[in-house]
């Protein structure tokens, strides 16, 4: 799981559903979606409309989420400063921040794996 706060305050983020991996194509399954918080209270949820297979895509340059001819559901580069978030025919979204780019306050990420029906982090990450 990933979760960004912009400098604009907005909290949004992507549930993946691979690990991830650099490479030259996407990968994931339909069960990977976009979120954003619309308020402390209202979570919205963006799921795989299967339009496209875009789902994931990671290098040593960046990480996307979505695809489509307008670009990521929600992009971040590598240094982990600034990211990206367009309308993308993957999952349906429109932009994740108040703007297509935004600038990242924070940001985690969590692994998690399934062991004996319990969840337990794996991973943890934070900026």
């Amino acid at each position: 799981v990933m979760i960004v706060e912009d400098t604009n305050g907005c909290v949004f983020g992507a549930y993946a559903s691979a690990k991830y991996k650099s490479g030259k194509y996407f990968y994931g399954t339909g069960e990977t979606f976009l979120f954003s918080f619309k308020d402390q209270l209202c979570i919205q949820i963006h799921k795989a409309t299967m339009i496209n297979e875009h789902f994931i895509f990671s290098d040593h340059q960046s990480i996307g989420f979505g695809g489509g001819e307008e670009g990521f559901g929600l992009y971040i580069e590598a240094d982990f400063s600034r990211g990206k978030s367009v309308k993308s025919e993957t999952f349906s979204n429109e932009p994740l921040s108040l703007g297509e780019n935004f600038v990242i306050k924070g940001f985690e990420v969590w692994g998690l794996d399934k062991i004996q029906q319990h969840f337990v982090i794996i991973d943890y990450i934070s900026a």
